[in-house]
């Protein structure tokens, strides 16, 4: 059961990272944003991935892992559901970079959770899986809709 959440998590957790050039070009096209600003938005996406580690260095050893976990699962639901509306370059890129915050302790869970597990190697294979086969899928399929 880890291993299927892990997989699903993280795959989804970094879904605008991994579908970033449909995403982008979306940007563009459809609220007329700059390819600067695309580009700034994909990268403040990736950022909140990054620095959602820093913190964890922190907390990771002080918190219930599942209730963290389900507190960050709130938090990117409602960053995101909040960041669909939104046509404005600066409060979209806050708010994902909000969402990507969360998605991030997330999938840091994810991981410190596979260090713990007796399949940490197995467990790995599927989480790189998760995200390839998503990113490829979605890459396919985006850019129809």
């Amino acid at each position: 059961m880890l291993i299927l959440a892990v997989t699903i998590f993280g795959a989804v957790m970094p879904a605008l990272l991994l579908l970033a050039p449909v995403i982008a070009g979306s940007l563009i096209d459809s609220y007329a944003f700059s390819p600067a600003e695309a580009g700034y938005i994909v990268s403040g996406e990736l950022a909140g991935l990054a620095f959602a580690t820093l913190p964890s260095l922190y907390w990771l050893d002080r918190v219930d892992w599942r209730r963290a976990a389900r507190v960050a699962l709130f938090l990117a639901a409602i960053a995101n559901a909040v960041s669909l509306p939104l046509t404005s370059f600066t409060e979209l890129l806050v708010c994902r970079f909000a969402a990507s915050m969360a998605a991030g302790s997330v999938m840091v869970i994810c991981l410190a959770s596979l260090a713990g597990s007796t399949e940490k190697a197995r467990g790995f294979g599927w989480w790189i899986f998760g995200q390839v086969a998503f990113g490829a899928l979605g890459l396919l399929l985006l850019p129809h809709y």
